[in-house]
């Protein structure tokens, strides 16, 4: 039973974008859930997950929280979508709901305000970059989060990139947002055998190998990544080998893209693993050319592994590398500088080293997943 504490703040809805068991960078997500769900049972009240759908399993972090899981789309598209998640709401008590991903501003919070929500929570981790926005539209959207019934009560921000795109493009008033930087995880490279795992994925003991990992999209930049590859010239003594993990509706078309180029024997498309993080912790280089990111996961795998990570100056993927430091920065889309940054750091192996050494160090000091949580937990779930 609810605590009259907790009964007056009511029950919390966590809102889910996508099916149980999608997996990728959602356990971030997942973890911030459990985070939420645990301080409201200590306060008397429940949790509320609405997932689109459940399917064939429930992650591990969700199913040990007291988390009551609904398969229930939660939708903005029309009046009679808006209404029926209101009710959905009104039937659980919910006073409270975290979103990921949702719109700034929409009239579906006045709606949901109407029936009872008193509390939303935006947790914004979409990618690219987006200019300011001033003038009569930028007026527009100061006006419409003064009114204060189409927006949220708070809008937290993964990257301090994010932070500012919140400010300067949707307007949102700076005292509504705060940061809470992605963190993972730590594991040790040196633990891993690593001849081991490259004779398992096919790469030769002494090449130099590049490791990508992301959904294999061309939002990912994963064509540039396979022109950049094609353009290198041979290196007998240290050939360059490329493997990309993950899986996503182009994947074929890049293994396509890889044989036509004449690369597919050393630029290989591995599809989904479970063993990623042996997989970066046996290569030499990372490279991440997204076309937009918010503040990229995968980047800080790559940082713990101690790899040295080539990525665009991009601003929104490269938030987390500093240029000759923990990485290399090329012009975004610049194919034949995205091979040169490769190709020095195929033939420097102090290099190498230099940049990577700093990259773990620098992802140790400030992107563990223990800092990430204590940010979260002070910034909003003592909030909610």
């Amino acid at each position: 039973m609810n605590s009259p504490t907790g009964a007056a703040r009511g029950n919390i809805a966590l809102v889910a974008n996508y099916e149980s068991d999608v997996g990728y960078a959602w356990w971030l997500m997942e973890n911030f859930w459990a985070a939420i769900a645990l301080q409201a049972q200590r306060d008397g009240r429940q949790c509320v997950l609405a997932y689109p759908r459940i399917g064939a399993s429930i992650p591990a972090k969700v199913r040990d929280a007291p988390i009551e899981i609904h398969e229930f789309g939660f939708s903005r598209a029309g009046p009679g979508a808006v209404l029926r998640t209101a009710k959905f709401m009104r039937a659980h008590g919910v006073r409270t709901v975290y979103l990921t991903d949702w719109p700034y501003l929409h009239w579906c919070y006045l709606v949901w305000r109407c029936y009872g929500v008193r509390r939303i929570v935006i947790h914004d981790h979409t990618p690219g970059v987006r200019p300011p926005i001033g003038g009569l539209r930028g007026l527009a959207k100061r006006l419409a989060f003064a009114a204060r019934v189409f927006s949220a009560n708070q809008y937290v921000a993964v990257s301090r990139y994010v932070g500012r795109r919140h400010v300067l493009n949707a307007r949102v008033p700076a005292q509504l947002g705060v940061v809470v930087e992605n963190g993972i995880l730590p594991f040790d490279p040196a633990a891993v055998a690593r001849d081991e795992v490259r004779a398992r994925i096919g790469v030769p003991a002494n090449a130099v190998l590049v490791a990508l990992c992301s959904r294999a999209t061309y939002y990912k930049g994963l064509d540039v990544a396979v022109r950049a590859v094609a353009a290198l010239p041979d290196a007998a003594d240290a050939p360059l080998y490329a493997v990309h993990c993950g899986d996503g509706p182009d994947l074929e078309a890049f293994r396509k893209l890889a044989a036509e180029l004449g690369v597919d024997k050393r630029f290989m498309f591995l599809g989904r693993r479970n063993d990623v993080r042996d997989i970066l912790s046996s290569a030499d280089i990372a490279f991440h050319p997204s076309r937009g990111e918010a503040m990229s996961l995968a980047i800080l795998e790559f940082m713990c592994a101690g790899l040295p990570v080539v990525v665009p100056d991009d601003e929104s993927v490269c938030t987390s590398i500093e240029h000759e430091v923990s990485g290399l920065v090329y012009p975004k889309k610049d194919v034949a500088a995205a091979s040169a940054a490769l190709r020095r750091l195929r033939d420097d192996p102090a290099l190498r080293a230099r940049l990577g050494a700093a990259a773990r160090r620098i992802c140790l000091e400030r992107y563990l997943l223990g800092h990430t949580n204590a940010s979260f937990a002070r910034q909003v779930v003592a909030l909610l």
